[in-house]
Protein backbone atom coordinates (compact mmCIF):
# COMPACT_ATOMS: atom_id res chain seq x y z
CA UNK A 1 0.00 0.00 0.00
CA UNK A 2 1.06 3.56 -0.66
CA UNK A 3 2.07 5.47 2.48
CA UNK A 4 1.45 9.21 2.95
CA UNK A 5 2.96 11.42 5.64
CA UNK A 6 1.59 13.68 6.96
CA UNK A 7 -2.05 12.97 6.21
CA UNK A 8 -3.77 15.41 6.38
CA UNK A 9 -1.19 17.49 4.51
CA UNK A 10 -1.40 21.15 5.51
CA UNK A 11 -0.15 23.43 2.75
CA UNK A 12 1.41 26.47 4.41
CA UNK A 13 2.44 24.54 7.54
CA UNK A 14 4.02 21.28 6.34
CA UNK A 15 7.11 21.55 4.13
CA UNK A 16 6.21 18.57 1.96
CA UNK A 17 4.19 15.40 1.70
CA UNK A 18 6.20 12.18 1.63
CA UNK A 19 4.75 9.46 -0.56
CA UNK A 20 6.49 6.15 0.08
CA UNK A 21 6.23 2.38 -0.26
CA UNK A 22 6.33 2.79 -4.04
CA UNK A 23 7.77 0.59 -6.78
CA UNK A 24 10.71 1.89 -8.81
CA UNK A 25 9.67 3.27 -12.22
CA UNK A 26 6.07 3.77 -11.07
CA UNK A 27 3.73 6.49 -12.25
CA UNK A 28 1.92 8.37 -9.47
CA UNK A 29 -1.34 10.26 -10.07
CA UNK A 30 -2.85 12.74 -7.62
CA UNK A 31 -6.55 13.00 -8.56
CA UNK A 32 -9.56 14.92 -7.36
CA UNK A 33 -12.65 12.91 -6.46
CA UNK A 34 -14.01 13.37 -9.99
CA UNK A 35 -11.00 11.41 -11.27
CA UNK A 36 -9.20 14.37 -12.89
CA UNK A 37 -5.42 14.01 -12.60
CA UNK A 38 -4.12 17.23 -11.02
CA UNK A 39 -0.50 16.08 -10.59
CA UNK A 40 1.48 13.30 -12.26
CA UNK A 41 4.90 11.94 -11.32
CA UNK A 42 7.05 9.35 -13.09
CA UNK A 43 9.63 7.80 -10.77
CA UNK A 44 13.16 7.14 -11.96
CA UNK A 45 14.92 3.79 -11.63
CA UNK A 46 15.65 3.13 -7.96
CA UNK A 47 13.37 5.93 -6.70
CA UNK A 48 10.75 4.60 -4.26
CA UNK A 49 10.08 7.73 -2.14
CA UNK A 50 8.64 11.01 -3.39
CA UNK A 51 8.45 14.41 -1.67
CA UNK A 52 5.79 16.79 -2.98
CA UNK A 53 5.03 20.44 -2.16
CA UNK A 54 1.29 20.31 -2.91
CA UNK A 55 1.36 22.04 -6.31
CA UNK A 56 -0.61 20.67 -9.24
CA UNK A 57 0.70 20.30 -12.78
CA UNK A 58 -0.41 23.91 -13.39
CA UNK A 59 2.05 25.17 -10.72
CA UNK A 60 -0.63 26.30 -8.24
CA UNK A 61 -1.24 24.85 -4.79
CA UNK A 62 -4.19 22.48 -4.60
CA UNK A 63 -7.30 23.57 -2.74
CA UNK A 64 -8.56 22.11 0.51
CA UNK A 65 -10.23 18.76 -0.11
CA UNK A 66 -9.93 15.01 -0.41
CA UNK A 67 -7.74 13.61 -3.19
CA UNK A 68 -6.81 10.13 -4.38
CA UNK A 69 -3.19 9.03 -4.75
CA UNK A 70 -2.80 6.14 -7.20
CA UNK A 71 0.34 4.23 -8.11
CA UNK A 72 0.75 2.40 -11.42
CA UNK A 73 3.55 0.09 -12.56
CA UNK A 74 3.67 -1.72 -15.89
CA UNK A 75 0.11 -0.58 -16.64
CA UNK A 76 -1.26 -2.19 -13.46
CA UNK A 77 -2.72 -0.34 -10.49
CA UNK A 78 -0.46 -0.97 -7.51
CA UNK A 79 -2.44 0.93 -4.93
CA UNK A 80 -4.84 3.79 -4.26
CA UNK A 81 -5.19 5.75 -1.05
CA UNK A 82 -6.97 8.90 0.14
CA UNK A 83 -5.21 12.16 0.93
CA UNK A 84 -6.69 15.09 2.84
CA UNK A 85 -5.24 18.49 1.93
CA UNK A 86 -5.84 21.59 4.04
CA UNK A 87 -4.72 24.84 2.49
CA UNK A 88 -4.04 27.51 5.10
Amino acid sequence: NISLSPNPFMIGRDNSLTISNLTSKSTIHIMNLSGKVVKKFILDEGNVVLNWDGRGDDGRYLNTGIYLVAGFHSSQTKGITKLAIIRK
